[in-house]
């Protein structure tokens, strides 16, 4: 009777392999362009989860890499709602890059104490608070007063920056996104 039923249960897992086979063949032939839709969604949001990660623009507008996490890894088709969110991030992205904006957060002293301030950031290049100039932890998602702080122009350009309320002022920007400051702090 074991054998029987075995024998039963053989004969239909075959039969559920070849159903499963052609119903997979029809969904791959109604995706059509779909399919290749996803596959470039699923690929622009994993190669901008990185880029947005590490992004000090994401200290302002935090948790936007979960998104992009999640919609690489998806198994399913994104739906309207989702290609909107991922159309209105990349566009957030492209313009917070390119204006001077102000908020009110929390920073991370040279002491290791936190402090609620005003930072000033300049694109996606270069952050400051008062005269110090800041460096984003992408990990903890917030700024850290950088340990030694260049000297006396540049401090006194970061300082004006932040006092500005409108026009144009003298500012430095890294280009490297914080790599040539953290050098530049470094020399002796």
């Amino acid at each position: 009777a074991a054998q029987s039923r075995s024998e039963n249960l053989s004969k239909q897992f075959d039969a559920n392999e070849v159903t499963l086979t052609d119903l997979e063949a029809k969904l791959k032939a109604r995706e059509g362009n779909l399919g290749e839709l996803f596959g470039v969604t699923r690929q622009v949001a994993g190669d901008s989860s990185a880029i947005v990660f590490n992004s000090i623009t994401s200290a302002q507008f935090p948790k936007r890499d979960e998104f992009f996490a999640k919609l690489a890894k998806s198994k399913a088709l994104p739906t309207i709602p989702e290609f909107e969110q991922l159309a209105f991030e990349l566009l957030r992205e492209i313009t917070e890059t390119g204006r001077v904006a102000r908020w009110n957060t929390e920073i991370v002293t040279a002491a290791g104490e936190r402090e609620k301030t005003d930072v000033v950031r300049i694109g996606g290049f270069i952050a400051t608070a008062g005269n110090r100039y800041l460096d984003y932890n992408p990990k903890l998602g917030t700024f850290s007063v950088l340990a030694r702080q260049p000297g006396g122009a540049m401090r006194n350009a970061a300082r004006e920056l932040s006092e500005a309320k409108s026009g144009y002022t003298r500012a430095f920007v890294d280009p490297s996104r914080g790599v040539l400051l953290a050098l530049y702090v470094q020399r002796p």
